[in-house]
């Protein structure tokens, strides 16, 4: 109101053209509104994933193909630390576009599912007994909820299972694939 007011009065009293001043200005907003397209979009898709809230510092995430536990949020980024200590800074824009997978939400359980091939030979009852005892050996896995183990597939070379695991942190995935196929081995060899 006070500009559209401010216009006339300028043009009529003090003869100044207020055409090239409103254009450098509209051409200036323009300039500057593509200059900053990346560093607004960050903060407002920071603002989006700061109201959703589908992690917080501490969680063990997957964002698109990075995976990694977060060490820092801000308006700008989101800072990732993957199992292997590389840090990785993903900017809120990319985050908010891409599918969020959060591990660690609420401290509960969190399942893995492994696939198992043996001989055709290895009856299924004893099969899965093995594997269920050598799950129980594993102090990473937890004891409740259950571990289950299913006869999956008929493969060219292998009957399949899938066992599901519980584990209380989700960066335990490394260590648990190792020790129970290892544990496996050992049992199957």
């Amino acid at each position: 109101l006070y500009l559209a007011t401010a216009i006339p009065i300028l043009k009529t009293t003090l003869q100044l053209d207020v055409t090239t001043l409103l254009g450098t200005s509209a051409v200036l907003s323009l300039v500057l509104g593509f200059a900053l397209q990346d560093t607004l979009g960050n903060l407002f898709s920071g603002l989006s994933l700061q109201l959703d809230r589908p992690y917080q510092v501490g969680d063990f995430v997957r964002v698109g193909q990075h995976e990694g536990r977060v060490v820092q949020t801000s308006w700008r980024s989101t800072r990732i630390e993957t199992m292997r200590k590389e840090q990785i800074t993903l900017p809120n824009a990319l985050t908010a576009k891409e599918p969020i997978i959060n591990y660690s939400r609420g401290g509960q359980p969190v399942a893995l599912d492994l696939t198992i091939g043996t001989a055709y030979a290895a009856p299924p009852t004893k099969v899965k007994a093995e594997i269920l005892e050598a799950i129980a050996e594993s102090p990473i896995i937890l004891k409740t909820p259950a571990p289950w183990v299913r006869t999956w597939e008929f493969d060219e070379s292998a009957v399949k299972y899938v066992v599901r695991v519980w584990l209380k942190d989700w960066s335990d995935v490394p260590h648990v694939h190792d020790e129970v196929f290892a544990r496996l081995w050992y049992r199957f060899g």
